[in-house]
């Protein structure tokens, strides 16, 4: 039985460099215009309503991305960002996933992102809830080794659809 679990820890420790010697770190920094599309969810007022999270108010985020690329194509790190919605502040933490499609200088590339974000709004201490995005872009890569990107998707988050258009880089 030791010998199992011992065979199964190198195998694991093994698997763990390869991986890691074939993985660079990355950060990426990015801003974005968040139009709103539309409440996701259709609420009938009771007492104690105060209105949606984000009835018709567009916003902007600021956000940082620490992560790991592995090999040419995925990326996965872990971000946290800044947002304010006409004068709501709000916060998010979140994992970023990007996959590019093509090995070139301009790519196309997808991207999804899952986390949580807050907002101090209109309640008592505010509202959180979980923050789901999908997305899709171009990237470039510079000769310095920087990449720059464009993109943009669907945003679900606080009972709402938006449409993020995003412009970032990644060092």
């Amino acid at each position: 039985m030791k010998l199992r679990y011992s065979f199964s820890l190198l195998i694991l420790f093994f698997v763990s460099i390869q991986l890691l010697a074939q993985s660079s770190y990355k950060f990426s920094i990015e801003s974005g215009y968040l139009p709103f599309i539309g409440n996701t969810i259709m609420i009938e007022p009771g007492p104690g309503w105060k209105g949606h999270y984000l009835s018709d108010q567009c916003g902007f985020d600021l956000s940082i991305i620490n992560g790991v690329q592995f090999g040419e194509h995925f990326k996965a790190g872990i971000g946290t960002g800044y947002m304010n919605f006409k004068q709501v502040n709000g916060a998010s933490g979140f994992l970023d996933l990007n996959c590019n499609l093509f090995d070139s200088r301009l790519r196309p590339s997808v991207s999804a992102r899952f986390g949580y974000s807050h907002l101090w709004n209109q309640y008592p201490g505010g509202t959180g809830t979980t923050l789901v995005e999908f997305g899709i872009g171009l990237v470039y890569s510079s000769d310095s080794g920087k990449e720059f990107y464009f993109k943009s998707g669907a945003l679900f988050m606080q009972q709402s659809l938006l449409a993020p258009v995003r412009i970032g880089m990644i060092f």
